[in-house]
């Protein structure tokens, strides 16, 4: 309650009617209402006790409140605990205290409740914070103001707890921070007000608390300012955000890493060996954050038991465990990928860290789409999003909605897909999340060109690829996938020259996504110049190495393009064989969508012609249900049209 507020809660006639009725009680029962109202809109009868004058037999002079119809008893159990009956009682008795008054009360109020609760700081935070500004003591009031913030942020009450960090960074500023305990009560101030701005997508705000953070530190004299606010905005000039700078990123976390080393403070080593890990797996560097991974992880493992920084320890080993999943991914590892998820998933769910765990099953999600087991991700997918809306994670829920896009594309459900997608594209843009924008707009892309609208999907390819230059990794899979929607629009020379792009880019460090599409787009553009050969040689190839890594999605595909490229070089046994395998996949793992294709092949193909009118029935049916799963006229006659033209 601030002195002007209370001006402005109360009109000036209503102000005057409820003086009136306070000034009517006798001296004792309006000096015990006053100090009442000093404590807030509820109190409890020993607090009271605590600061009234002797003479005023409390006790007494609640009987005749309670009479006058001024304040109510609300419980007895476990402390006799009082109300206003309403809160403009409340500020009009406060208004009536002379303010020279006040402090020394407010002052006496909070030391009250420290004496008489010592075990419940944590829960009168709010209320002492309160009391320790009012009286001036703004060391105090800081401390409390951090405690409600840090109790607020532990239960994902992230505005409020935004609101108690910002009154306690205020305070700072009045005070001598060369005081120790100032600046331990600080330090996770800034460190949690930082994380809670990301939370709320604030991602400017955050960098700007960060350096404000570091300028302290500076100002002060005390290095770990400095190393926490380079560490934390490390992480987030790492990663796909609008603030993404991912050279600065390094810049600070190689910064931090020296400092941490000089000063001997593991955890801080291990949180920029963490951030080397982020920027390098982003920019598609694996195996160099692969080494900064595993040298995190080992020192987790020394560390991890220590009475002082076990605690932090652990929680890093878990948060690396889960973003060392990405390179090892990239990397074709996709079993390693798993052991280390499994690992994450269990620290993550003891420690409740829930914006990790989302991040965790994402990440699982994504390995079982690649591996095609789509059940295991429908279900990772439903539970990531339950997380992430939990704790208004947008950013989760739409990293969750992305991988459900492309389940709905392979499945062979277009509405649901388009939906999805649009969906996700909105809430990417209201969050800043570059990545899933692009993403998204590939995904629609390419399911516009699987539809036969290649020239309506091109544009939103090429709005991809102009956004995304910046993820490395991506932009060259983005680049093939146009090849690829440039060549099933007709647009064989744009998509030769998209594919040679992607090709140039391409090197060992790549995710192992990318090192399959590549191939698989050139294969496909080869065959349709007429380079039989090296379609036939490229793809065999292809086809080995997504066995090795344990590749399911998309395998359908390789195999029915396989199948076209040896029946063009009158390989008719091979042809027949490689659709049989690719049609295997496609049921064992529910890709609808690519079905009819090869069933239509293979009909071509044999010679049993009751095998192959069941093959073409078979199609059909397919075709028939993928065109009911379309939300408009003009893709059902786009993708009709796609469909007659392999008769």
């Amino acid at each position: 309650m601030a002195d002007d507020d209370l001006a402005i809660h109360i009109p000036a006639n209503l102000q005057a009617l409820i003086t009136a009725r306070i000034d009517r009680l006798d001296e004792p029962a309006r000096r015990t209402l006053q100090l009442a109202a000093l404590i807030g809109r509820s109190f409890y009868l020993r607090v009271l006790q605590a600061i009234a004058e002797r003479e005023l037999a409390v006790e007494r002079q609640m009987a005749v409140l309670q009479r006058a119809d001024l304040i109510h008893e609300i419980a007895r159990i476990p402390e006799r605990e009082y109300n206003f009956r309403h809160i403009l009682t409340q500020e009009a008795a406060y208004a009536t205290i002379l303010r020279k008054e006040r402090r020394s009360f407010h002052r006496r109020v909070a030391e009250a409740i420290e004496k008489l609760f010592p075990d419940q700081l944590a829960q009168q935070a709010v209320v002492l914070a309160w009391h320790h500004a009012e009286a001036g003591n703004n060391d105090r009031a800081l401390h409390y103001y951090a405690l409600a913030g840090h109790a607020a942020y532990r239960l994902y009450a992230i505005p409020e707890s935004l609101t108690h960090y910002n009154r306690a960074v205020a305070l700072a500023g009045g005070l001598d921070l060369t005081i120790g305990t100032l600046a331990d009560d600080l330090l996770p101030v800034y460190s949690n007000r930082g994380r809670a701005l990301e939370l709320e997508l604030d991602f400017e705000g955050a960098v700007a608390n960060y350096d404000e953070m570091v300028a302290l530190g500076e100002r002060l004299g005390d290095p770990r300012f400095c190393l926490a606010g380079w560490l934390a905005e490390a992480t987030i000039r790492a990663t796909f955000v609008s603030t993404r700078d991912p050279a600065l990123g390094k810049r600070l976390a190689e910064n931090a890493l020296v400092l941490a080393r000089q000063r001997g403070d593991v955890v801080s080593e291990v949180r920029a060996l963490w951030n080397l890990l982020l920027v390098d797996s982003f920019r598609g560097s694996s195996r160099t954050s692969l080494v900064f991974g595993e040298e995190g992880l080992a020192i987790c493992s020394r560390y991890e038991d220590d009475p002082e920084s076990g605690q932090e320890i652990r929680e890093l080993k878990a948060v690396i465990l889960t973003d060392l999943f990405r390179p090892y991914l990239f990397g074709g590892q996709i079993q390693r990928a798993l052991e280390l998820n499994d690992e994450a998933q269990a620290l993550l769910r003891a420690q409740g860290n829930l914006p990790q765990l989302a991040t965790s099953l994402i990440n699982r999600a994504l390995a079982y789409f690649e591996l095609g087991r789509f059940d295991g991700v429908r279900a990772i997918v439903a539970e990531a999003d339950r997380v992430s809306r939990s704790i208004g994670n947008v950013g989760g829920e739409v990293g969750a909605g992305f991988l459900m896009s492309l389940m709905f594309i392979e499945e062979g459900r277009g509405t649901d897909a388009l939906a999805a997608i649009d969906r996700y594209i909105a809430l990417g843009e209201q969050v800043g999340q570059v990545a899933e924008i692009v993403l998204n707009r590939v995904a629609r892309g390419w399911l516009l060109g699987l539809l036969g609208k290649g020239e309506n999907g091109l544009p939103e390819m090429e709005a991809a690829l102009n956004a995304s230059p910046g993820i490395p990794f991506l932009h060259t899979q983005f680049l093939a996938q146009a090849a690829q929607v440039a060549l099933w629009a007709g647009q064989v020379e744009q998509a030769a020259a998209w594919i040679a792009e992607a090709e140039a880019q391409m090197n060992n460090d790549f995710w192992f996504f990318t090192s399959l599409y590549v191939p698989w787009v050139s294969a496909e553009i080869a065959l349709a110049q007429g380079r039989v050969v090296e379609a036939i040689s490229g793809l065999e190839a292809l086809l080995e190495r997504m066995q090795q890594v344990g590749s399911r999605v998309y395998l359908y595909d390789v195999h029915f393009l396989y199948g076209q490229a040896l029946a063009q070089a009158g390989r008719r046994d091979g042809a027949i064989a490689a659709l049989r395998a690719g049609l295997t996949v496609a049921d064992e793992v529910g890709a609808r969508r690519v079905r009819w294709r090869l069933l239509r092949r293979l009909a071509d193909l044999i010679h049993d012609e009751n095998e192959a009118q069941c093959l073409r029935a078979e199609a059909q049916a397919d075709i028939d249900w993928l065109l009911a799963e379309l939300p408009t006229q003009e893709l059902r006659s786009s993708f009709l049209t796609l469909t007659e033209a392999m008769l």
